[in-house]
């Protein structure tokens, strides 16, 4: 009987452990990064050129640095009419993460985000196209055409916007040799805006402001979601990173509103932009705890977008190191899409969040020590149960 006794206060104490064990876990694990077991938010890094350089194109302005220098306010800028040989301008040696171990989860799609103007004084010989390379192998993202690309051709926008579509982003670009995107196939990638040989008039011009991919990991949107995708690589404290907002599998889009909202005490919301075609802004604001941001092509606009595509990026601050936060959106003002016929877009929404963990905290004697100890309870409490012989 006293046997039975001990074995279950050592079965007791030992379903104690486990439990003290879990609790610990629970309270004094980090949050959950890209790569832990269990994570499966998608994020997303930004692979920007390092290099590049032009050949055969009429009257270049401006440094070619110019295309990838981060600063959407310069740029290069080249007359792409008229011109005798067909030429090219390229950025190349796009750069892999080097932090958050990234590079050894597969990549799960990749944008081509391109940030240019093109005049619409131009002809129908007047031509260029934009196109991807890896290698020996091309894609078009876009083929030849004059003036502004199709999402904001001068045939369709009032006049003074037709040479404004901001930055485009070729969505899910399939890489060129087979398909599949590595970290190699990246750092090999050259974007190239090339001209055709001919055409009449030497003042239509390309305006090229930025060049970069953004690679997304762990998983692609769900159809007609709007998704929260953060930066995988989370900067020092006062340093900036990003979400994107995404959108998959909408059709005739006009227009889209959202307020996200964030913990004031983990970061502040600094800035915000649109993808194209959503060029038209609409009544935004950066509150303390949220970030509203609306956006629309154009009044009267007959196409719209459809397809998939970020809307919007927000860039964020982190005023507390080693601390996270989620990034839902509004309850009280949920996003809505709107059609170019007016109608509401029906959506569900992804939120996001902030994950950095910060240091471990630890009890005096260590958190690891402490955990090596609360299993061996129950042993020293049969070792000091034992029956002793007498002498």
């Amino acid at each position: 009987m006293e046997r039975k006794s001990k074995l279950s206060i050592s079965l007791t104490l030992a379903i104690i452990a486990v439990m003290i064990l879990g609790l610990t876990s629970a309270v004094f694990a980090p949050p959950l990064n890209i790569g832990d077991p269990g994570y499966t938010q998608a994020e997303s890094f930004d692979s920007n050129p390092t290099a590049g350089s032009f050949l055969n194109v009429g009257t270049p302005t401006g440094p070619i640095t110019n295309a990838f220098d981060g600063d959407f306010g310069t740029n290069i800028n080249f007359i792409y009419g008229a011109v005798a040989a067909a030429g090219f301008v390229e950025v190349n040696a796009f750069k892999a993460p080097s932090a958050n171990g990234l590079t050894d989860f597969p990549i799960a799609f990749l944008d081509i985000k391109v940030d240019y103007r093109a005049t619409a004084l131009a002809t129908t010989l007047d031509r260029y196209r934009i196109i991807a390379i890896v290698g020996a192998n091309t894609l078009v993202l876009q083929d030849y055409v004059w003036g502004t690309d199709p999402l904001n051709h001068p045939a369709t926008y009032p006049p003074g916007i037709n040479a404004q579509p901001g930055v485009r982003t070729f969505s899910n670009v399939q890489e060129p040799t087979d398909g599949v995107w590595s970290w190699g196939d990246v750092a090999a990638l050259r974007v190239r805006i090339e001209t055709a040989q001919g055409g009449t008039l030497h003042t239509s011009r390309v305006y090229l402001f930025d060049v970069f991919a953004t690679a997304y990991v762990n998983t692609f949107p769900q159809p007609l979601q709007m998704t929260v995708i953060p930066s995988a690589v989370m900067q020092t404290t006062g340093g900036l990173f990003y979400v994107d907002i995404y959108m998959v599998g909408v059709t005739q889009l006009w227009g889209f509103q959202f307020v996200l909202q964030f913990d004031p005490t983990v970061l502040a919301a600094v800035e915000y932009m649109s993808y194209s075609p959503f060029i038209s802004a609409l009544p935004s604001e950066i509150g303390t705890d949220y970030v509203a941001v609306a956006y629309k092509t154009y009044d009267g606009d007959p196409v719209g977008f459809t397809g998939n595509t970020p809307l919007a990026r927000v860039w964020f601050a982190e005023i507390n190191p080693g601390t996270s936060c989620d990034l839902p959106f509004s309850a009280d003002s949920p996003p809505t899409l709107a059609n170019i016929f007016g109608a509401q877009i029906t959506i569900t929404c992804q939120g996001g969040a902030y994950n950095k963990a910060g240091p471990v905290p630890e009890f005096p004697l260590g958190l690891t020590l402490v955990m090596l100890l609360i299993p061996a309870l129950p042993v020293v409490y049969l070792w000091r149960m034992r029956r002793k012989e007498r002498v």
